[in-house]
């Protein structure tokens, strides 16, 4: 559960619609329309301790698409569009799909948006050198707080996330590549034999 939602929640921090470009950090963080990257994720417990890691791939393409690949050490995948977002885990062979009009959490729809003063309406956005820092305004979000710090071209170097629980995920993102990516990159097409949740 704590995965898929700081999985979910990286999706939506990524699918946010461009903007033109400033000396803002947060314009820069929406200045930019596809990237594919290799990513380190470090997920911690409520005492600071380290429980897991994993590593993996991820393409992006504002405003609608995401993929995000987990491939050590335990592989999945996730498909995001403006509908929803498909989690796909191969060793199970199961899919679930989770609509954004199902999501409870108000504020990471508001990322998903990509619409830049609804966000500011959901987070409270302070910007320091080259972080940027989201607090969710909403007192019963499931996360706490997003920390964003950015390349000089507003890709992200790293992101932070502290969840209501206590937990935090540290995500490093290295070798990034700007591009454009299609429509179908980012389509599910369950195996055979996937069972659908």
């Amino acid at each position: 559960m704590h995965l898929r939602l700081i999985t979910a929640t990286m999706l939506y921090l990524f699918i946010t619609s461009t903007s033109a470009a400033s000396e803002s950090v947060f314009d820069r963080w929406l200045s930019w329309d596809g990237l594919s990257a290799s990513f380190t994720q470090f997920e911690y417990d409520v005492n600071g301790t380290l429980i897991r890691t994993s590593e993996g791939d991820l393409i992006l393409q504002r405003p609608n698409y995401a993929l995000w690949e987990v491939q050590t050490p335990d592989p999945q995948t996730f498909y995001a569009t403006a509908i929803g977002v498909w989690h796909y885990d191969p060793w199970l062979e199961v899919a679930t799909f989770h609509s954004n009009e199902s999501s409870g959490d108000q504020a990471t729809l508001a990322l998903f948006s990509g619409n830049k003063s609804v966000l500011e309406q959901r987070y409270a956005v302070t910007e320091t050198d080259d972080q940027l820092s989201l607090a969710p305004r909403d007192s019963d979000s499931q996360i706490q707080a997003i920390r964003i710090a950015l390349t000089r071209e507003g890709y992200p170097r790293s992101i932070e996330i502290h969840t209501s629980l206590g937990h935090r995920s540290l995500i490093e993102i290295v070798n990034t590549k700007p591009g454009h990516f299609p429509e179908d990159v980012f389509t599910f097409n369950p195996p055979p034999g996937t069972e659908i949740q």
